[in-house]
């Protein structure tokens, strides 16, 4: 199954993305976790998936799994055509603050507890006005990257005291211990649970930082295939060819040769089989984590409190602290409590042509889930839809930009802006999707991005008209049928020609211009740019009316 991929973040050079007149849909954007759910076929049940993780009893998504249960399965086996169609939504649920004790990293020690840390972050230097955190940049912690199911380094946003509070001391078979509040969600096979519903002989994920073998390598000229071709293998293999696993998994040369790529010579392993086959080279570290069962709960009384701030989304939204794997999520979005637990649905998923749907055959898809959920006393809702029509510039997208039909506090998070005319263009050099996340909530994730100038759009959308005024789609047709004549394209170039097409026929076009109207091209800062941007978006409609 794909993954729901091309949503991009808003960056400064998006101005070519989309083109006037262009056929889009504009969504707010739902901030909760990624999840899917189809008819299989060979068991008469509803699979439900977090992202490429198939959900089950034991890793419910905090509670879809088990909504997608009690769904009727012959109404969702007939509306996804036997299985054909995958339906992908967001799953919102609520997260928690993270209160902990001690964690790992920090400037000159290795270890710092909670408060140290704080200290050390809000106490100017020596003869400075801010701390040397706040001048530098925090430190970088552990986090769980849930989808690559790896431990790896995560910047630390900030520190906060939250006051004293009411906390309680978690120990663990293995002899692993940590304070926090009731409400703060520990890693459990079950997904993100709060300390205040575990008990006696529940597991919590730990990581004792195993050691194994992990390296980056490049092969030379040829690389990019090479790992082209691994990846292919990988994805048809599809499991460890060792245990069955199909998560974490990695590529491995049977004889211990990096540069034998045949085959023959390749094992598709995860990552715990992959560690033991190169048990004698274990000269790299790689951390890897277990669950291990609590041996106690006891009251800790009151103590000050402290909440750390990560970088990135959901997916690395914890820390390691104390060897436990603990929830850091510390959002600025807050939805009415009846917008919890409930499915919000965005996309379909055509497994057959491996294509996303065009939105009103998604949405037709949706009332007809809408009728049969009713039959369950379930609810489904489709992602609250801003506008749908020609793409009208971006001053009209940015007015959306923080509206909430759902009620979200202090804002909406954002839209997701997404071309009905480029679906799926695997020839297409830019994205079929855009998310531009609003100013307040950006400000929790792993990328900065300058605020929005709407005049700064005006004028880019001014330079690109202008550019259009010579970079026209007959000048286009008239250059691809020079590429033709010269026996450089075949008369009857079809969507596999995109490729070559791409490489040569934006610099002819370029070239073209520069030639016969250099005045405009030499008053255009961006034109080259621009002008590439606009030949491909011709050739594209021309591909559409062969």
């Amino acid at each position: 199954m794909k993954k729901y991929v091309d949503i991009e973040r808003f960056k400064e050079k998006y101005d070519t993305v989309f083109s006037i007149g262009e056929q889009v849909t504009i969504t707010e954007k739902v901030d909760g976790s990624n999840a899917s759910f189809t008819y299989d076929p060979t068991t008469n049940t509803v699979l439900a998936f977090s992202r490429k993780n198939q959900l089950n009893e034991a890793n419910t998504l905090n509670g879809f799994w088990n909504w997608a249960q009690q769904l009727n399965v012959s109404q969702i086996d007939m509306l996804t055509q036997h299985g054909r169609y995958v339906i992908f939504g967001e799953w919102l649920c609520l997260s928690g603050d993270t209160v902990i004790k001690k964690v790992s990293a920090g400037k000159g020690k290795k270890e710092m507890t909670l408060k140290e840390m704080y200290e050390y972050a809000h106490t100017p230097e020596e003869g400075r006005a801010k701390s040397w955190w706040e001048r530098n940049g925090y430190p970088s912690l552990y986090s769980l990257d849930l989808e690559t199911d790896t431990i790896r380094s995560n910047k630390m946003q900030e520190i906060v005291y939250t006051g004293k509070k009411k906390v309680y001391k978690l120990t663990t078979h293995k002899g692993y211990s940590i304070k926090a509040t009731a409400n703060h969600p520990f890693l459990t096979p079950k997904g993100w649970i709060e300390l205040g519903k575990l008990s006696e002989y529940d597991c919590v994920a730990i990581t004792d930082f195993i050691t194994r073998n992990i390296h980056q390598r490049t092969y030379g000229i040829g690389t990019r295939e090479i790992f082209r071709r691994q990846k292919e293998y990988k994805d048809r293999i599809g499991k460890c060819e060792v245990c069955g696993a199909i998560n974490g998994l990695n590529l491995h040369h049977k004889d211990e040769n990096p540069f034998h790529n045949t085959e023959d010579n390749w094992q598709v392993l995860c990552q715990d089989c992959h560690g033991n086959s190169h048990t004698k080279f274990n000269n790299q570290p790689r951390f890897d984590y277990e669950f291990d069962y609590i041996i106690s709960i006891e009251d800790a009384g009151e103590e000050d409190c402290y909440d750390i701030c990560m970088s990135g989304n959901e997916n690395v939204a914890n820390f390691i602290a104390n060897n436990f794997i603990v929830h850091n999520c510390k959002h600025t979005i807050k939805y009415p409590e009846t917008r919890y637990k409930n499915f919000y649905m965005f996309d379909v998923w055509d497994t057959q042509v491996e294509e996303y749907l065009p939105h009103e055959d998604t949405y037709a898809i949706f009332k007809g889930l809408e009728n049969a959920v009713q039959l369950t006393q379930q609810v489904i809702y489709f992602v609250p839809i801003f506008y749908t029509g020609e793409f009208r510039g971006w001053d009209s997208v940015y007015q959306l930009v923080g509206q909430t039909m759902l009620g979200a506090e202090p804002c909406g998070e954002g839209v997701v802006i997404k071309s009905q005319d480029r679906l799926d263009n695997k020839n297409s050099r830019t994205p079929s999707y855009l998310k531009i996340v609003a100013e307040k909530f950006s400000e929790v994730h792993q990328d900065h991005h300058k605020p929005v100038d709407p005049e700064e759009l005006k004028k880019r959308e001014a330079e690109r008209q202008y550019v259009a005024s010579v970079a026209t789609a007959r000048r286009t047709e008239k250059c691809l049928q020079k590429l033709v004549d010269e026996g450089q394209l075949r008369p009857d170039w079809d969507e596999h020609d995109m490729g070559a097409i791409a490489k040569v026929l934006p610099k002819m076009m370029y070239e073209d211009c520069r030639k016969e109207e250099p005045e405009v091209v030499a008053a255009c800062e961006n034109f080259g740019k621009i002008c590439g941007s606009l030949t491909m978006t011709y050739v594209r409609d021309m591909l559409k009316s062969r």
